[in-house]
């Protein structure tokens, strides 16, 4: 089973460390195996590492699309 190759530099995973059971979970669902579900994962495949807010949660996908949107939509 591969890991997402962003986990050990997920802001997100690192401002949660002192809820372990809650790392422990979100590592489970979007970390190891099929991190394809990540919302963060998804935006620092398409946008850059440096693009991801520490505050945006894995299971934000529709946020995360909006974003995306907004990042390639002309400014004028």
């Amino acid at each position: 089973m591969r890991n997402c190759e962003f986990l050990c530099e997920c802001a997100f995973l690192k401002n949660l460390e002192e809820e372990a059971d809650l790392v422990d979970l979100f590592k489970t669902l979007y970390c190891l195996g099929d991190f394809s579900r990540c919302a963060r994962h998804a935006l620092a495949l398409a946008h850059g590492r440096e693009m991801v807010s520490d505050d945006i949660l894995p299971n934000e996908a529709e946020l995360v699309s909006l974003f995306a949107f907004r990042l390639s939509a002309p400014l004028c």
